[in-house]
């Protein structure tokens, strides 16, 4: 959070959907690249 990366995948840049970071807050990538 501290680096303004919360919610965003690490891998493409894209946003992490809502329902999923509600399931694994603590997700650093999307469902594609989990």
């Amino acid at each position: 959070m501290d680096a303004g990366t919360y919610g965003v995948c690490e891998v493409c840049g894209r946003p992490i959907p809502e329902a999923r970071m509600e399931a694994r807050p603590m997700s650093t990538r999307c469902v594609e690249h989990a």
